[in-house]
């Protein structure tokens, strides 16, 4: 009780001192780190592995990936569960129960967190107490097939809350009181309502615009204050990366093994690298230094490629598949791998960004397809075997 008393307070000053100052939120409290997807942390790095410094279990598999503000580590997982652990020593500080399992990453803005549950709920919590303020219902989620791992997880820009359904539907809904501003329906004219595809991609809003792709193979550039129709762009597969933006582009990858960057205007292609093991690029990329930092399914393979260009700097082979979107913090570069779904070995990497070469990597008794986040030294993932880790 002294501890949630103590965060209200530096809470509220926090606030104040945003309000005089003017300076931008902090990060991490968004799925890969910014409304750009990013996945860059201006924070210092964990060069050296030392050790785990605390290791929360839930009660089920996690592949939501951690948000952290407040002092307070955000994750959902399999059992339904919202979860928010003490940053410093790992305890639990309270939870919110779902009806079905959260694999969407949570996002905190003004004091309140957001996630999407497999229930079909979208929900306001407290992000102090963890109680509730609404929830919206859409259509209804599901498991769409084996590596449907992950659902949309939601972004907060102009009083709003964005993000993608299991009933094939982009949501816009108010910030303040979960009303539904506009949905964008990607079902096409041909298809049934038993065809819905999910769209499971987190969107990027950028510029009074939302980008997210889709499982019917299409990525979308929407107006974010109507949802109406700016472009969109066939890929012919399901698109499961999240968007990054990024100079004008805007990057994804798909299960038509490519990596796309098309221009934020007009959604004309700039460059695609084709992957040469004709690999799904499941993972979100990351951008540092003019680089792109991106993963791979059945390729075991972690790329470097030029943002401007598309061509490799340098690609390393890891010991499984890269769901897990890659963190870069300090010119090092963090990501997952897994072997299987929940039986296998999976292992957290940090590489030297400039050069690929590995400084470390900690082994997992199970498969990590979360995201990693990098806060003062301390990296932050979670895995299948339960565990939200903080290592250092």
């Amino acid at each position: 009780m002294f501890r949630l008393k103590l965060r209200l307070i530096l809470s509220t000053l926090y606030c104040a001192l945003i309000l005089v100052a003017c300076s931008p939120p902090l990060q991490s409290t968004v799925f890969r780190g910014d409304l750009q997807h990013t996945g860059l942390y201006a924070t210092s790095p964990l060069t050296q592995f030392h050790g785990v410094k605390w290791r929360f279990k839930a009660s089920a598999a996690v592949k939501s990936s951690p948000v952290l503000a407040n002092g307070l580590v955000y994750f959902g997982s399999d059992d339904g569960t919202l979860y928010a652990i003490d940053q410093d020593d790992g305890e639990l500080e309270w939870q919110f129960k779902t009806a079905k399992k959260i694999t969407s990453t949570p996002a905190i803005d003004k004091g309140v967190l957001y996630f999407v549950s497999g229930d079909g709920n979208l929900y306001a919590l407290n992000a102090l107490d963890g109680s509730k303020r609404w929830a919206f219902a859409t259509g209804g989620e599901g498991d769409w097939d084996e590596w449907d791992l992950f659902q949309s997880s939601p972004a907060i820009a102009n009083g709003k809350v964005y993000f993608g359904s299991g009933d094939g539907y982009v949501y816009a809904v108010d910030a303040q009181t979960g009303k539904l501003a506009w949905r964008y329906e990607t079902l096409e004219e041909t298809e049934t309502p038993m065809q819905y595809h999910p769209v499971h991609s987190s969107p990027a809003v950028v510029d009074g615009v939302v980008f997210i792709g889709g499982y019917c193979g299409d990525f979308y550039a929407l107006d974010a204050a109507s949802g109406t129709l700016e472009w969109k762009y066939a890929t012919g597969q399901p698109v499961q990366s999240s968007p990054l933006v990024a100079g004008g582009l805007v990057y994804f990858g798909g299960r038509d093994a490519a990596l796309h960057a098309l221009e934020v205007k007009t959604g004309v292609a700039k460059w695609t690298y084709n992957s040469p093991e004709a690999s799904w690029m499941p993972s979100s990329p990351a951008l540092w230094n003019g680089t792109l930092y991106v993963g791979s399914s059945n390729a075991d393979t972690f790329y470097a490629i030029n943002a401007r260009t598309g061509e490799i700097k340098w690609k390393v082979t890891t010991a499984g598949r890269s769901f897990s979107s890659p963190a870069v913090a300090g010119g090092v570069v963090y990501y997952g791998d897994a072997t299987g779904q929940g039986n296998g070995v999976g292992h957290l990497y940090a590489l030297d960004a400039l050069s690929g070469q590995q400084l470390w990597v900690f082994d997992v008794p199970a498969d990590v397809f979360s995201s990693p986040v990098v806060q003062k030294g301390v990296v932050y993932f979670t895995s299948t075997d339960g565990s939200l880790y903080a290592l250092r």
